[in-house]
């Protein structure tokens, strides 16, 4: 049946494919829950989700928005019990490799510190129309 809204964890858990139709998205999060749960994904090429999932290594890419694809996909990733556990392995291992906490946090503090040690781009990045700085007027204000 068709879910809308959040589903729980016990849900993700029990799903064999998270389908992820839609014509728009940056990075679902409901992409990485289910790599959590080693669930392979059907999803369309948007937004980060050619980044996220490696075509038909953890999931599938649709190459349109078409039911017909969607169908492609599921039966792609469903085809027999050892193409199947293939997928939600990979999916798994692609969590735990590529956007655990334990692998994204460190990664996330390295581009962070990169950003705050090029003065240049947080200067420009910073800085209100009129040229001052957002950081330091912030700094200000809160008396630090």
């Amino acid at each position: 049946a068709a879910q809308t809204g959040h589903a729980t964890a016990s849900e993700v858990r029990q799903a064999h494919v998270l389908v992820h139709p839609t014509s728009w998205d940056g990075q679902p999060v409901a992409i990485l829950e289910a790599f959590a749960f080693g669930v392979p994904v059907v999803a369309t090429r948007v937004g980060a989700i050619p980044d996220t999932i490696r075509d038909r290594v953890e999931g599938y890419l649709m190459a349109d928005n078409s039911v017909a694809e969607l169908a492609v996909g599921v039966r792609a990733l469903l085809a027999d019990r050892k193409t199947y556990a293939t997928y939600a392995r990979r999916a798994r291992q692609a969590y735990m490799e590529r956007f655990s906490a334990d692998v994204f946090a460190p990664r996330m503090a390295e581009l962070l510190e990169a950003a705050a040690a090029d003065r240049t781009v947080a200067r420009h990045a910073w800085q209100d129309p009129s040229g001052q700085s957002i950081l330091e007027r912030e700094h200000q204000a809160a008396g630090l």
